[in-house]
């Protein structure tokens, strides 16, 4: 297994398609046609943010291991805020590096694109692993459902 990370690119979508619906699973929620087409559309025909639309791929099969959104947000007063939204690893690569190596190309990626600050929301159970990339518990974040 050879893992590198590269931009997605169209041909890209089904394998996009498939991860997300991965994750939909693991996480216990209805996967979206809808949502799907309208985030993958904004991000890959967006000149901002397609470059922080992340794939993992393996080099030795082609299989697409992993993706990650990342995408960089200018607030009201002029600051560069990164986000990085979704690490995706697929169930066959699971536990092998693949989320980590994304996590670090949209770190570098993002602080390449100006950002001063990277943001990353996580449940209690993942903040230690995302500590170890120099992520620190900020503030809380509260919902309405």
């Amino acid at each position: 297994m050879v893992i590198e990370v590269r931009t997605a690119e169209k041909t890209d979508i089904d394998e996009m398609r498939r991860l997300m619906v991965q994750l939909c699973e693991v996480q216990g929620v209805e996967f979206q046609e809808k949502r799907f087409d309208w985030g993958i559309k904004r991000r890959l025909f967006d000149r901002l943010q397609k470059h922080g639309l992340l794939i993992a791929e393996d080099s030795v099969t082609d299989k697409i291991a992993g993706m990650i959104y990342a995408e960089l947000i200018i607030d009201p007063f002029g600051k560069a805020e990164g986000y990085i939204r979704q690490v995706i690893a697929d169930t066959d690569y699971r536990g092998q590096g693949i989320g980590s190596k994304l996590v670090e190309k949209s770190i570098e990626y993002l602080k390449s694109m100006g950002a001063e600050i990277i943001r990353i929301n996580a449940t209690q159970k993942q903040i230690p692993y995302y500590e170890k990339f120099g992520f620190k518990n900020a503030y809380n974040v509260m919902e309405i459902r």
